[in-house]
């Protein structure tokens, strides 16, 4: 169902100045400070399997990274992934987190454009997360979420909210016209259904999840990087790698963006 955001007009649907306009936001820094002892700790199992995908919906505004789609979101101190990447969250849960696989690791760089921005290297890490709960439906991830998630992520209030609100807290439905969306949102009239009939709200640990901020993290050893990634052949290979990730382990990764 249709929902006109607080202060949106009527004739557009579009923010009138209120802050449930389509507003791009800097990605924060979460649990970044952590990342260099996950590393030198070895706090993971070396053989997780993991997905890479490039973020395209990223831009550098006054000289931060700003997300202006609504997934990845960022907000309400918890990562999650549900309006983008159907087809790689799909491929995840019914090969591996469906079969008892549930280590499973996602991460994402910053797209091709933005890497030729002023100030900013070949090779953008934008977060590395480890996927914790998988919910089917929207109306399940909401019963579950506490209020101050739901007030942060809701989609029939914020444009780039990620979370859908449903009618019926009691119907588990993949019908987008039994959740709410507000008319300005970024997938109002291109990706609201198929996000719905998706599913599979992928929410992120808290404590294994490292979102690097508005600057990223940079890549320093680019050449090193592609040989155990392949992220040279990830960001060529569109029509595939685009729909599924590129897939690698979790020790090469973590090797190769560190240089070791």
């Amino acid at each position: 169902m249709n929902k006109k955001c607080e202060g949106t007009t009527e004739e557009s649907g579009q923010g009138c100045g209120c802050e449930n306009e389509l507003n791009p936001y800097v990605i924060p820094e979460i649990n970044k400070d952590g990342f260099k002892r996950f590393v030198n700790e070895k706090e993971y199992d070396p053989e997780a399997h993991l997905r890479v995908y490039t973020l395209t919906t990223v831009d550098v505004i006054d000289g931060k990274i700003h997300q202006r789609g609504s997934a990845p979101n960022f907000k309400g101190d918890v990562m999650t992934l549900s309006t983008c990447k159907h087809d790689m969250r799909s491929t995840l849960y019914k090969n591996y987190w469906n079969e008892g696989e549930k280590n499973l690791w996602i991460a994402g760089f910053a797209k091709s454009t933005l890497r030729k921005k002023e100030g900013f290297s070949d090779s953008i890490l934008l977060f590395l997360g480890k996927v914790k709960q998988i919910y089917k439906t929207f109306c399940e991830a909401w019963n579950e979420f506490d209020e101050n998630i739901r007030s942060e992520k809701d989609a029939s209030q914020y444009p780039l909210g990620d979370l859908y609100k449903p009618e019926n807290v009691n119907n588990y439905s993949k019908n987008h016209n039994d959740y709410e969306i507000c008319n300005s949102h970024s997938h109002k009239d291109n990706g609201f259904e198929k996000d719905v009939s998706t599913g599979l709200i992928f929410v992120f640990d808290a404590e294994k999840t490292f979102v690097f901020g508005p600057k990223g993290k940079e890549i320093d050893d680019k050449e090193y990087f592609e040989e155990k990634t392949r992220l040279d052949g990830y960001l060529t290979e569109r029509n595939r790698i685009d729909r599924y990730g590129r897939k690698t382990n979790l020790e090469d990764f973590i090797n190769g963006i560190t240089g070791e």
